[in-house]
């Protein structure tokens, strides 16, 4: 057995480098195909809020707070993402 593998070390390198290979081509190929059925960016998107009956989408509530982001420019920092998040509410 193990003068078979010595002989044939070549053989089964090439072999396990190609699984390797195909199994990264595989596993990307899945996880693009399931990220469908989410927002633009690849974010899922679902409710985060309800308000007169209807609900507020993730992706709504991302684009108000880049908007609030973009009028105070380079002085937003992380500390103040949840009060973005709320003003965009």
């Amino acid at each position: 057995m193990l003068r078979a593998m010595r002989n044939y070390t070549k053989i089964i390198m090439i072999i396990v480098i190609l699984f390797f290979v195909a199994s990264c081509f595989a596993g990307y190929g899945l996880y693009v195909r399931g990220n469908k059925g989410g927002a633009g960016d690849g974010i899922r998107d679902y409710p985060v809020a309800e308000a007169n009956g209807k609900n507020i989408m993730r992706s709504d509530l991302e684009r108000g707070a880049a908007r609030i982001s973009e009028q105070y420019g380079s002085s937003v920092t992380s500390a103040d993402s949840p009060q973005i998040r709320r003003a965009a509410l």
